[in-house]
């Protein structure tokens, strides 16, 4: 893949990423809320793992771009 294809694909995945922390932060709150409510959180908390495990997911795959980048720029 050429380099200006690897940017575009870093930049999407930079906003990927973006969403996600927004995604995770607002499910981080909301769960608080139901806990301090005294609300069960338990799908909450599944939800806000699986968001957390997407998360871990992109960040993998843009550190793999950045990575190639790296390499190809050595080379």
């Amino acid at each position: 893949m050429d380099r200006a294809m690897m940017f575009e694909h870093l930049a999407k995945a930079e906003k990927h990423l973006t969403s996600s922390r927004q995604i995770v932060a607002r499910q981080r709150a909301l769960v608080a809320e139901l806990e301090r409510a005294g609300h069960d959180t338990t799908a909450a908390t599944i939800l806000l793992y699986d968001f957390e495990q997407s998360l871990k997911g992109q960040i993998h795959h843009r550190d793999r771009i950045l990575l190639e980048l790296d390499q190809q720029q050595r080379s």
